[in-house]
């Protein structure tokens, strides 16, 4: 007769086969979810790092904005004093 395999599980051995199929489902079934779990955590942390990543780039394009609008008028202020300064050049040559 022909022995009938013995599966261990958590230190016990078990010859019922149909406990056996129904514990593995159970244990897959585990592992899937924990395994779904762990993913969507995963996923949900690189959306928010996304998400940071977007504010700061927000943040970025607002100071450049505001660092072209001093630079225009820094420049202005150069050609108003350059030609003020060229006009009274005639006088002190």
């Amino acid at each position: 007769m022909a022995e009938a395999s013995k599966i261990v599980a958590n230190g016990v051995e078990s010859e019922n086969k149909e406990n056996d199929k129904e514990y593995i489902a159970k244990l897959c079934h585990d592992m899937f979810a924990k395994t779904a779990e762990y993913l969507s955590g995963e996923f949900e942390n690189t959306a928010d790092e996304y998400r940071l990543l977007e504010q700061m780039n927000r943040a970025t394009l607002k100071k450049y904005v505001e660092m072209k609008d001093i630079s225009v008028n820094i420049n202005k202020a150069m050609k108003d004093l350059n030609d003020k300064c060229n006009c009274f050049s005639a006088y002190t040559n």
